[in-house]
């Protein structure tokens, strides 16, 4: 997975997650080695998850894609 800077044009971080069940826990690291103050995160629906939006909205924002099901359960709460 990379980090990429719009603004800037750059990388800036990229780590390789050992499969599909340890993506999560990549990103919550990644997100650990980025200072993301101010800044909109964006991803796929895979890592919408609530520990990692937990950890964005705590010092930017977010555009995450939400799949039927999961929004269905987001309404419902």
């Amino acid at each position: 997975m990379t980090a990429w800077s719009k603004s800037s044009g750059l990388s800036l971080s990229q780590a390789r997650s050992e499969g599909k069940k340890n993506e999560n826990a990549s990103v919550l690291e990644m997100l650990d080695t980025l200072n993301i103050l101010g800044a909109i995160v964006s991803a796929d629906a895979m890592i919408t998850q609530k520990k990692i939006v937990t950890k964005i909205v705590k010092n930017g924002s977010y555009v995450l894609c939400v799949m039927c099901n999961v929004l269905k359960i987001i309404l419902n709460n």
